[in-house]
């Protein structure tokens, strides 16, 4: 089962037990997630010697039609979609704002 997966049960669960936990936790959490840099391990990734190594490796990922820009948007649409995020409701002001931000992010 894919994180996707896992987290969609997780928003269906929230979101049919009202009143023991709320769904505005979660939005707010994803929110902030999509806002904040994620980084990756591979930034410590060296050969030793060159010292771009990680740029370079980089460029040529992509140059060859690796993971990319786009296929991080993709994840992003994806798991707005899959989590419905655009129809959590009972949610406070702030989570609401979080929830118009993660609806922008859909292509």
């Amino acid at each position: 089962m894919s994180q996707v997966e896992v987290t969609s049960r997780q928003f269906e669960i929230l979101k049919s037990i009202e009143g023991f936990i709320d769904p505005k936790t979660a939005v707010t959490a994803f929110a902030e997630m999509m806002k904040n840099t994620v980084t990756l391990p591979a930034r410590f990734m060296t050969d030793g010697e060159e010292r771009d190594f990680l740029s370079n490796f980089s460029d040529v990922v992509q140059r060859i039609g690796g993971y990319n820009v786009k296929d991080s948007s993709n994840i992003s649409d994806a798991m707005v979609k899959e989590w419905k995020i655009e129809s959590v409701e009972r949610l406070s002001d702030a989570s609401a704002k979080a929830k118009n931000y993660l609806c922008t992010l859909l292509k």
